[in-house]
């Protein structure tokens, strides 16, 4: 697609999303707190999360896929390393996207199993549990983020410090110097 390899076209996605979904969850667990918004809103932080959990298996589906080609230009365990920083991303976004639907579904669906002799007790319970199941939500979302930041590095390091990029290249416009950089063998400066 457009001359690129698949993986960089969607590796930004998960990752904008990891950014933006801690801020967004912080802000909405203050503001049901504050009780400024319903704690229904929360499903916004769901639907994001969920977005992110999709995202992140494109992403790494596609990073499987050119493997193959990436594998003649970088050593294999630097590959690997990359790999399973990705597979810890996906799987924290899939336990924390478990955390965010368990405070939802402690508010909004629990007080309807209440009892009619108590009816009071059952929602102050859940909603204090969905009030923890959140602040649990915002905490791993940081967590999460800063596990998607280390597999981006790792991924950045591919590119830019060990060549994974030659696997693209024409032959005729790269020179490999130690067997690990990419130096553009256009004419440079002071060179003719």
């Amino acid at each position: 697609m457009f001359g690129l390899p698949f993986h960089p076209l969607f590796i930004h996605i998960p990752l904008g999303i990891a950014i933006v979904v801690p801020f967004i969850a912080l802000g909405q667990t203050i503001a049901i707190w504050r009780k400024w918004v319903p704690p229904r809103v929360w499903i916004a932080v769901i639907a994001l999360l969920a977005a992110l959990l999709v995202s992140c298996f494109i992403a790494e589906n596609s990073g499987d896929a050119e493997e193959q080609k990436v594998v003649k230009f970088v050593r294999q365990e630097l590959i690997e390393q990359h790999a399973e920083a990705a597979d810890l991303f996906t799987t924290a976004a899939g336990v924390t996207l478990g955390f965010a639907i368990a405070a939802w579904v402690a508010v909004n669906w629990a007080p309807l199993f209440a009892r009619k002799k108590d009816p009071g007790k059952l929602p102050q319970l859940t909603a204090r549990l969905g009030s923890i199941l959140r602040i649990a939500t915002v905490v791993l979302t940081f967590l999460m983020l800063a596990q998607g930041m280390q597999t981006g590095h790792r991924g950045g390091l591919l590119v830019y410090t060990y060549g994974a990029c030659r696997a693209y290249l024409p032959a005729s416009s790269i020179e490999i110097r130690q067997g690990t950089r990419v130096i553009d063998a256009g004419v440079r400066p002071n060179e003719k």
